[in-house]
């Protein structure tokens, strides 16, 4: 009876998705691991892909070592040749770190990027490329070096006493990831709240003061002409206690949703993508403030999976995603400025390969880590400077002289996903052919796509369930890979985009 149950459950699916296309088009039922539906309220932002740049590595305009808001608006070119219209600045409020994680004015950009005309020019200069820009807004914390701050140290019965946590003993917390301790001791003797290091003391989100000057903040950037804001440590804004009390409470959770409603007011376009560092099951709840936040635990299966050919592991992740998060709201990414770089983690040049192709056609609205479309590795530490090292703009010219380069397959692949609104917008149905080395996606819009990804060494051949009058269509097949009748052949380590109708 549960068989005969499933297989009734497969042909209704199937005929379902099958009822929007074409007349002649039919499928045959197969099993699936798992199903999506795409966002049932599409906005701009499900159409783009997205590019995360540090600007100080970026594109250097003036020779001094630092890259600026110059450079960037000098290699808008190479984004509107990629196919990218979404970008995110790393934080380019002023700030006394190489990083500008720890803000000492948050209503002042970063000198060693430019002025403030320097940066509306490129923000014009973007918008007329047909490319948005948002920015990091670090909410949760500000430099020792901040004016409020050190007002407070100089005067411990200072007004700006209440913007920061303060103890008269140390509470003894350790990081919710680590060991290090996260209370300070000041020379009055007593103790501050710096959840990441000494010099980035939390803000105070008990205080009404510290509440409506942030939201102050993020509408003064709206109007300056930035299309949103990437939400920098956002599980962390108010803390309880120790333990559990550190990360994810409700007061957390409250807080943006009053942050999401007033910037969509005050900016009805605006775009929020939050960085909740977590799995699955602790982003979830975000989503229903935030308009993204980034999949970690996707991206990590992905690049596992890539490594150790482990296609199940893949199959696993796109399903716990796909049940377990608002349909259309998660970023989907493969590193990014805080981890090791793709390229230095997969040595295989297929596999990477692979992974830009999986990156463009599964689930989710997609973002590159600059430097990751022409296969820029890390340096030699693990420290975060070599995995924000100088944008190699030699290599670019190279690849894009090479029509098999791994830019121009970047740049195929953002092709693809713009032409087939089935890859931005469209459902997902994971299904169980390719036996272990594949994953075979069916992505539905107006187009019936199946997607195929290869994770082996070895040939897979996928029979494709489509039956009486339809025909297929191959749009993408990797080198090596092939097409016959209903036979899809995945060269190892192969890909493939094909059109059912």
């Amino acid at each position: 009876m549960r068989a005969q149950l499933l297989l009734m459950l497969l042909v209704t699916g199937l005929q379902t998705s099958a009822a929007c296309t074409p007349a002649a088009l039919q499928l045959r039922p197969v099993e699936e691991k798992c199903k999506a539906a795409g966002p049932s309220q599409p906005r701009w932002w499900h159409d783009t892909v997205g590019y995360e740049i540090f600007v100080r590595s970026f594109a250097d305009a003036d020779a001094d070592g630092v890259g600026d808001f110059e450079g960037m608006r000098s290699r808008l070119d190479h984004l509107k040749y990629l196919g990218v219209d979404l970008v995110w600045l790393m934080p380019i409020a002023e700030s006394p770190s190489y990083h500008g994680y720890d803000v000492t004015n948050y209503d002042a950009v970063e000198p060693d990027y430019g002025t403030e005309a320097q940066l509306r020019a490129f923000l014009a200069a973007a918008r007329l490329s047909g490319i948005r820009v948002i920015t990091d807004l670090v909410l949760n914390h500000t430099s020792v070096k901040h004016p409020w701050f050190r007002a407070v140290l100089a005067d411990p019965k200072s007004p700006m006493r209440e913007r920061f946590v303060f103890s008269p003993t140390d509470p003894g917390w350790s990081q919710p990831w680590g060991s290090n301790r996260t209370w300070h001791p000041t020379p009055a003797g007593d103790f501050y709240y710096g959840l990441f290091w000494s010099g980035m003391p939390d803000l105070n989100f008990g205080s009404k003061a510290v509440r409506d000057e942030m939201l102050a903040v993020a509408k003064r950037w709206l109007d300056r002409g930035v299309d949103g804001f990437r939400l920098d440590a956002i599980r962390y804004l108010v803390e309880t206690g120790g333990g559990a009390g550190q990360a994810d409470t409700q007061q957390t959770l409250d807080y943006l949703t009053r942050f999401a409603d007033e910037t969509r007011n005050h900016a009805p376009e605006r775009y929020l993508v939050g960085e909740v560092w977590a799995d699955t099951s602790t982003v979830a709840p975000y989503l229903q403030r935030l308009d993204s936040a980034f999949d970690f635990d996707m991206a990590n299966g992905w690049v596992a999976g890539a490594n150790g050919q482990d296609a199940a592991l893949v199959r696993n992740v796109l399903c716990q995603s796909a049940t377990s998060l608002p349909a259309g709201r998660f970023a989907a990414f493969l590193t990014n400025h805080d981890q090791k770089r793709v390229a230095s983690q997969v040595p295989r040049p297929e596999s990477r390969e692979l992974l830009a192709f999986a990156l463009l056609t599964g689930p989710g609205m997609p973002w590159l880590y600059y430097g990751e479309e022409v296969g820029m590795l890390n340096g030699p530490s693990n420290h975060d400077r070599d995995k924000r090292l100088k944008m190699p703009w030699k290599v670019v010219e190279q690849q894009r002289a090479q029509p098999r380069s791994l830019l121009s397959r970047y740049r195929r692949f953002i092709q693809l996903r713009k032409r087939f609104t089935a890859l931005r917008r469209g459902g997902m149905r994971v299904l169980m052919l390719g036996g272990d080395d594949a994953v075979v996606l069916l992505r539905e819009g107006p187009e019936v796509l199946f997607v195929g990804w290869n994770l082996s060494e070895s040939a897979v051949d996928v029979e494709l369930p489509v039956a009486g009058t339809s025909g297929l269509k191959a749009h993408e097949l990797s080198p090596g890979s092939t097409m016959t009748g209903m036979t899809l052949r995945l060269a190892p380590f192969g890909y493939a985009l094909v059109e059912a109708r």
